[in-house]
């Protein structure tokens, strides 16, 4: 139960602020009248899916820096592509099908991007800023992790455009690039700056 409680609250702190931006922009749209779409069970598959990735990378948070403090320690930082690779095989295959859905969501969600380089280029920009986060909980950086990420986004890709061929209909998104990059900023941010694991433990078992 406790353990529920937790994941609910980690949930809530990555898609309430986006929630909250959505609305924003949903009114904004309708005050100046500017024509664009919002497929709400996208956005909402989306912001949730970007929420399980946070989750299951463990990004670090600004409690964890004022917790711990920021750590530049030389034996958590691994920046030589492949070292120790056939040490970890499991966990690169995780980072790549961690990351397959993307390649597979964006071009589901988002306007005219039916090209492989926005996947990776998303791919590579959200990797590498979990990465830098984990300097603020003492876990290991390693651009192995990018590098599966950006390969997992681009099978991802190529799924999507087998599914397109497969049932012979272009799926089309309907969220402009500019929305989908706001609400990623917003889940990220929310999680980051709200996110108080250990705070919220303290105060279920009163340590």
């Amino acid at each position: 139960m406790v353990n529920i409680i937790i994941y609910f609250y980690e949930f809530c702190c990555a898609v309430f602020p986006a929630i909250f931006v959505l609305i924003v922009l949903c009114a904004y749209q309708k005050r100046h009248q500017i024509g664009m779409t919002f497929s709400i069970p996208v956005i909402a598959v989306f912001t949730v899916y970007l929420a399980a990735v946070l989750h299951f990378t463990g990004a670090g948070t600004l409690h964890d820096a004022i917790r711990f403090g920021i750590d530049f320690n030389p034996s958590q930082i691994n920046l030589i592509p492949f070292n120790g690779f056939e040490h970890d095989i499991e966990g690169h295959i995780l980072n790549i099908l961690l990351f397959m859905p993307l390649g597979i969501i964006l071009p589901l969600s988002v306007q005219s991007t039916h090209k492989a380089w926005v996947a990776v280029v998303f791919a590579a920009i959200f990797s590498i800023a979990i990465e830098l986060s984990q300097f603020m909980n003492s876990r290991v950086t390693d651009i192995d992790d990018v590098m599966m990420n950006i390969l997992g986004a681009f099978l991802g890709y190529i799924t999507y455009c087998i599914l397109t061929k497969v049932i012979k209909r272009e799926l089309k998104g309907s969220v402009p690039l500019n929305v989908v990059i706001i609400l990623t900023c917003s889940v990220c941010l929310g999680r980051f700056l709200f996110y108080d694991e250990f705070g919220l433990a303290k105060i279920l078992f009163g340590f």
